[in-house]
């Protein structure tokens, strides 16, 4: 198949833009939903320190005082968020509804550090963070939870939009690629005119030289410098 510099240059554009495209997508992607990740651990933590801290103010009036303080709280809390605190003796103290639902067994929690884990509550995926706390001289185990909906609806767009519009972009940048190259090679196709047009009977035309030093105005000059030996040449052969 014999194709066309021009082309041969577009399809070269084409894959490399492609597969540079190809690269960012995965890289976004990746990004994302490491963001995701952090965002919803980052609530999740949020939501623990303010059980905790609830805990510790209301503690010391008495276990009645801390399910009072955590029902009502249960009763505004933001964005979807669940939550469950046991005391020492692994009695609940308050539990919301959702956890009775739980897809999976939670792990175990510990005091020295908070542990994330995702499963389904009542067919919804939350994040959940675990933790051991020492409050009043007791210990108390809270599960904090955020649903990842919105944040998975958040990268189902993201992809949806990568699809829709990089496929475009390639498309659209490779139109480009190929009328940027039939600008860049117009005046390759003037030296192959007039080099075409230059025979024996016509030696003294001369190609014209580009104003740029590049490769062009080497070749020009190197076809000139050609042509005018030949015309030398014709001359001195003409004498004899």
């Amino acid at each position: 198949m014999n194709l066309t510099i021009r082309t041969k240059l577009t399809a070269l554009y084409f894959a490399v833009l492609a597969a540079s495209l190809c690269v960012f997508v995965w890289i976004s992607d990746v990004g994302f939903r490491k963001s995701i990740e952090v965002s919803v651990n980052d609530a999740s933590k949020i939501n623990l320190q303010s059980l905790r801290r609830l805990i510790e103010i209301s503690a010391p009036k008495g276990d009645a005082k801390v399910q009072k303080e955590l029902t009502e709280l249960a009763s505004w809390w933001p964005s979807g968020a669940v939550f469950e605190v046991a005391d020492q003796n692994h009695n609940w103290v308050f539990r919301s509804p959702e956890f009775l639902k739980a897809t999976l067994p939670l792990p175990e929690a510990h005091a020295d550090a908070p542990h994330f884990f995702t499963t389904n509550l009542n067919h919804v995926q939350y994040r959940i963070v675990l933790q051991k706390f020492v409050i009043d001289g007791r210990e108390f185990e809270i599960h904090a939870a955020v649903p990842t909906e919105p944040f998975d609806r958040a990268l189902d767009n993201f992809r949806d939009l990568e699809k829709e519009t990089v496929p475009l972009l390639v498309v659209l940048a490779s139109l480009l690629g190929y009328w940027l190259s039939g600008r860049a090679l117009k005046p390759v196709r003037r030296i192959i005119e007039t080099a075409e047009r230059i025979g024996v009977n016509n030696l003294s035309q001369r190609l014209e030289v580009p104003p740029a030093h590049d490769e062009l105005r080497r070749l020009s000059e190197a076809l000139n410098a050609r042509s005018e030996e030949r015309r030398v040449g014709k001359e001195c052969r003409s004498r004899w």
